[in-house]
């Protein structure tokens, strides 16, 4: 079973471990979630620059509650998606980056699902224009004084349902919410309280 921190030991950890690595689609590769630092379920030690850097085609990060907690350095990211495709990131609490989540190259198939994002400085979800085929789904935004927005998209076919975006304000001019642009966008169901 887990402390009180949510880290498992020695056997249970392996144990958990195997539960994780079985969620991955067969021919992907192995990666592992840096779970060493303590306090992540409960918002404890900080990433001092950037969180998790994806690094293949191909992967489901699979969160588990647990939260991804930067140091609002100014330029870093909670996870940076990169130019990979086929990626899906799901259950993650994302607090306290420049950027939640980046996704800065030609990326495609791109799933992020049933995640909450903490007061992120300039955006918590942001895609270049060359970002394709992007589902943000069930998703919480939340956090008072952006720089910025909540989901800032520049892609084509991206798909925006069922999300909460909670007291996101732009400074400086800036909108804050949702801002979308490129072809084939879908928004439906998202509320938004606030902005």
């Amino acid at each position: 079973l887990p402390d009180s921190q949510g880290h498992f030991a020695g056997q249970d950890a392996e144990q958990q471990r195997q539960r994780l690595l079985a969620q991955l689609p067969a021919g992907t590769d192995e990666f592992e979630l840096q779970r060493a630092l303590p306090g992540q379920r409960t918002g404890g030690d900080q990433c001092p620059t950037n969180g998790l850097f994806i690094g293949a085609d191909n992967l489901i990060l699979d969160c588990l509650g647990f939260i991804i907690n930067g140091s609002n350095d100014g330029s870093s990211y909670g996870i940076d998606i990169g130019s990979y495709n086929n990626v899906t990131i799901k259950n993650c609490t994302i607090s306290d980056f420049y950027k939640g989540i980046y996704v800065s190259g030609t990326s495609a198939d791109i799933v992020l699902d049933n995640n909450t994002f903490v007061n992120n400085a300039r955006t918590d979800i942001e895609a270049t224009s060359t970002a394709s085929f992007v589902n943000i789904t069930d998703s919480y935004f939340s956090g008072g004084a952006h720089d910025g927005h909540a989901v800032l998209l520049s892609g084509n076919n991206v798909y925006l349902a069922g999300n909460t975006i909670v007291n996101i304000f732009g400074s400086s001019g800036v909108v804050g919410g949702l801002v979308v642009t490129g072809t084939g966008f879908v928004v439906r169901d998202n509320v938004g309280l606030g902005n």
